[in-house]
């Protein structure tokens, strides 16, 4: 009758301590638990820092090529913008040389046209003393003769009748000096007398 009794009592002994060892465990899993889930915690918080780096910095890197590649193209447009900027300005000073060159040459024409030049006086003279001696056997009337204004053949407006009809029209002294094969000259010498001829005759 003793034994089991002697069973119940180590039984009994057995389950109370196997009720404080039993608490004491699981704090200790529940730890290791807790220090495990924190680690991969960690981890995972490692993981997305490291993400959102790369993404920083690919973001930066590529806004820095964006803004050099931006830089290089403003910097083509101003030299474009320069080119251009020299070409107008030759442009602008080849115009202004024609423009000169222009009013130049229509301020000689206006000269010219306005009276005798110093050049064309001298030629006209010259062209009277050579018509003088070259004609002096065919009657060419000199300045005195055109002074007198003798009528008949041997006038100005009998021996030049052409000449003087291409001055009425209009035409200018070049014209008349290619058309008669005189010089300048002497078609404005001509051209003198008769008018002194007309003078004389009126």
């Amino acid at each position: 009758m003793d034994e089991p009794w002697i069973y119940i009592v180590l039984l009994g002994a057995f389950a109370i301590v196997c009720a404080l060892l039993l608490p004491r465990r699981k704090p200790a899993e529940a730890a290791s638990a807790g220090l495990s889930e924190m680690e991969m915690a960690l981890e995972h918080f490692m993981e997305t820092m490291e993400s959102d780096n790369r993404k920083l910095v690919d973001n930066v890197t590529h806004a820095q090529q964006k803004w050099r590649d931006d830089l290089e193209a403003k910097e083509r447009q101003v030299e474009r913008l320069s080119a251009r900027c020299d070409a107008l300005e030759e442009g602008v000073a080849r115009l202004q040389e024609q423009l000169a060159e222009r009013s130049r040459a229509a301020s000689d024409r206006a000269r010219g046209s306005g009276g005798l030049s110093t050049a064309e006086a001298s030629g006209a003279r010259a062209g009277s003393r050579s018509e003088e001696e070259h004609n002096s056997g065919a009657g060419v009337p000199s300045g005195s003769e055109a002074v007198s204004a003798e009528a008949g053949d041997s006038s100005i407006s009998a021996r030049y009748s052409e000449l003087l009809s291409w001055h009425a029209e209009g035409k200018s002294i070049e014209y008349i000096a290619k058309k008669s094969g005189m010089h300048k000259g002497e078609v404005m010498l001509i051209l003198q007398l008769s008018k002194q001829e007309e003078r004389h005759r009126a």
